[in-house]
Formats: C-alpha cells, sequence, structure tokens
C-alpha cells in the first residue's frame, strides 16, 4: 500500500502511531500542550460518536465532559495501548451515562392510551420490526426513549444504535469495542426486557 508521493503508507501510520504514543507519554506526565495536541487531534472523532450516542443538541457539553475524564483517566492507558480505541471506549461509556442522568433530570411521566401500548408491544414482540416506523407519535417517541434509556447496562443504547441508527451488528460491534456474540445477545436480552417493561405499562395503563 502506498501514500501520495510513493511514501510507504505503513511506515507513515507507524511514524503516526509513534507521534501519538508520544503525545500520550508527555499528556501522562502533565504536559498540557501533548494533552492539547491529542484533543485537537481527535476532536473531529469525538464529536461524531457523541453526536451518534446522544444527539446533536446535547454534543457539546457531552463531548467536554469526556474531553475532562480523559484528563482524569488517562494515567490508565497503557503504554503501547491505542489513544483512539480507549477514547471510543469512554465515549461510549460516558455517553451512556449522560443519556440515563438525563432522563432522570427530565423524569416526566406522559401517559399514553392502551392502543399505543398496544403497538409498541407488538414492535418489541417483533424483532424484524423498525422502531422508526413505530417513533411518528410524539408523546410515544418521548416515552420510549426514556424507557430505553433506564434499561439496565448498555441494552438501551445498543437498542437505539440497531434499531433507530439501523446500524449493522458488525458496525455496532465495532463502535463498541464489544465481541459480535455479546452484541447479539445484548440486543436480545435488550428487548426481552424493553418488551416487559412494555408489558407491565400497558397493564398499569388498562386500570
Amino acid at each position: 500500500m502506498k501514500a501520495f508521493d510513493g511514501v510507504d503508507a505503513s511506515r507513515v501510520n507507524r511514524g503516526e502511531r509513534m507521534e501519538e504514543r508520544e503525545l500520550v507519554r508527555r499528556a501522562q506526565a502533565g504536559d498540557q500542550a501533548a494533552l492539547d495536541g491529542l484533543i485537537e487531534r481527535y476532536s473531529p472523532l469525538l464529536r461524531s460518536l457523541v453526536r451518534l450516542y446522544v444527539g446533536s443538541a446535547d454534543a457539546a457539553d457531552a463531548a467536554q465532559e469526556i474531553w475532562l475524564a480523559v484528563h482524569q483517566k488517562l494515567w490508565q492507558l497503557n503504554a503501547g495501548d491505542a489513544f483512539s480505541a480507549w477514547l471510543r471506549k469512554v465515549a461510549y461509556y460516558h455517553c451512556l451515562n449522560y443519556r440515563k442522568a438525563r432522563t432522570r433530570r427530565q423524569g416526566r411521566e406522559i401517559g399514553l392510551r392502551t392502543e399505543d401500548w398496544a403497538r409498541l408491544a407488538e414492535f418489541v414482540a417483533d424483532d424484524g420490526g423498525k422502531v422508526e416506523d413505530l417513533l411518528l407519535r410524539r408523546e410515544l417517541r418521548r416515552r420510549l426513549g426514556r424507557m430505553l434509556d433506564e434499561l439496565p447496562g448498555d441494552y438501551g443504547l445498543l437498542l437505539r444504535l440497531r434499531y433507530v441508527r439501523e446500524m449493522s451488528l458488525d458496525q455496532i460491534a465495532d463502535q463498541a469495542e464489544l465481541p459480535l456474540t455479546t452484541v447479539k445477545w445484548r440486543l436480545h436480552e435488550g428487548r426481552r426486557l424493553l418488551k416487559g417493561r412494555v408489558a407491565a405499562e400497558i397493564k398499569r395503563e388498562g386500570r
């Protein structure tokens, strides 16, 4: 593989990795300029990840919090580990917690008619359905979003990536830094948990 002007791309990539490791080493030693260099280099990547996970409206606030977390946790990165992969993992779990905290802050209950919950239950029972077909109703979209964010672990976020963003299983596995088998199991378990919560809400709404 060749880069422009006849330069060996593999050598270029090795050089970039060496430069990255040096920036990380210096930043871990307290060099603010090195940390600024990492932020400048990886801010575009982080912005795209954050917009995917929490939406554009909260992307700037979430990104700022993630860079603060990076500064506090950078010592955890071992020599030789790729900073970009570590940043992806930090961003994934921070945004997961950000969504859950946002849901708690909003904390507003929205009542739905029993027939609306029945439609939601039909979707959850049908693994091949599309969430967006069910999200046309504003109040249902908001209520479902809250329920997804209240699921334990990262089940809700993985369901969003699969059914709202329509990402493939391989894309989700790469994005979340998870084995493909783990992604499949968590999606299955997430659907099961969501179905149970929807059923409970339908029962409550029908009282």
